[in-house]
């Protein structure tokens, strides 16, 4: 987990990471046409998202891209990516909150890289779901010359 200040609750740190959305004035008229979406102003997307990780959080589990989506209702990885470029009120607002969730559950995945029991899901996790992302595994091969001297020491007497 995020390492949170021991004064602070997880909505109040999230609400820190999000304050920018939490405090800016979305009053224009949605734009219609190219389907609808999901949450009309970052400011919503923002309110829902620390909402996800505070009930994450509160299960003891890292929060990950799919349980994500899936609590904000979106049902494809597209349907979350468009809030990236494709919705155009609100931008580049509504693509900062997605680098933001991207960041964070990668973040979190990948504290678990330093927990042996769970490295080998959490390498794929990040390989699957994180743009980018290559587990690099390096293997150190070292020559070191060896002597090896057979037969009697100096000094000894064979005997028959």
């Amino acid at each position: 987990m995020i390492t949170l200040d021991p004064n602070k609750t997880v909505r109040q740190f999230y609400e820190e990471v999000f304050e920018k959305y939490l405090t800016s004035e979305y009053n224009e008229k949605p734009i219609h046409g190219g389907g609808g979406r999901t949450y009309r102003t970052p400011k919503d997307m923002a309110l829902k998202s620390i909402e996800y990780f505070e009930a994450r959080h509160s299960t003891g589990l890292p929060p990950t891209l799919q349980t994500y989506q899936v609590f904000m209702k979106f049902f494809s990885k597209e349907a979350f990516y468009r809030y990236r470029a494709d919705v155009k009120q609100y931008q580049p607002d509504f693509s900062e909150i997605v680098n933001i969730v991207v960041a964070v559950c990668e973040a979190e995945i990948s504290d678990g890289l330093f927990d042996k029991n769970r490295v080998n899901g959490v390498k794929f996790l990040l390989s699957c779901n994180y743009q980018g992302w290559v587990p690099v595994e390096k293997t150190i091969v070292e020559n070191h010359e060896i002597q090896v001297t057979i037969g009697s020491t100096k000094g000894s007497t064979e005997t028959e």
